[in-house]
């Protein structure tokens, strides 16, 4: 597991291999963990190059970095390959996760690649690094961390990116849930 967010009660965890999130029961007083319950996220659309559709066919969405908004009836899911932030409703009684609520990109000046089901079909073909050094004259970006900014109750996301370098997005996750 990757990230991680803690709310009263729960831990969540990215599984960026798996593609999905495992959610733990935390004892508040032991701090011990109940059973894993993995969590499937779903279809991801790709934000970026040809190039980055290309990695994401190969390698998935990649969930890597996970926050609770305000209240925790939220939960904000960062895709690493597919440069998404997807918002989940959480269920504080007992850990559910549901459907993705609204997608939306992790950085605002590329648009939504085209050609994915090209970039499927090739990255079906081609070994994982092979598919990655084919992608970077496409030019790629990895969304890189999501964290909630507690005064504000904004998302604040991060992408990092060649050759374009890093960006930051400051998002309201009560415009997303509508």
């Amino acid at each position: 597991c990757h990230g991680l967010a803690a709310c009263p009660g729960w831990l969540v965890c990215c599984d960026a291999g798996q593609a999905c999130l495992v959610v733990y029961s935390l004892d508040q007083a032991s701090g011990q963990l109940g059973q894993p319950q993995p969590c499937s996220l779903g279809e991801s659309p790709v934000v970026g190059s040809a190039g980055q559709a290309l990695v994401a066919a190969s390698m998935g969405p990649r969930p890597r970095h996970v926050a609770f908004t305000a209240q925790h009836e939220r939960l904000a899911v960062l895709c690493e390959c597919t440069n998404v932030v997807t918002l989940h409703a959480f269920d504080m009684a007992d850990g559910s996760v549901g459907p993705a609520l609204h997608t939306c990109a992790s950085f605002e000046s590329m648009p939504r690649s085209v050609g994915c089901g090209i970039a499927r079909s090739l990255a079906s073909l081609l070994p994982t690094k092979v598919a990655l050094l084919a992608a970077l004259p496409f030019g790629l970006a990895a969304a890189a961390e999501v964290a909630l900014h507690p005064p504000s109750g904004r998302l604040l996301v991060t992408t990092r990116g060649v050759p374009r370098g890093g960006s930051l997005r400051g998002l309201d996750p009560q415009s997303l849930a509508s």
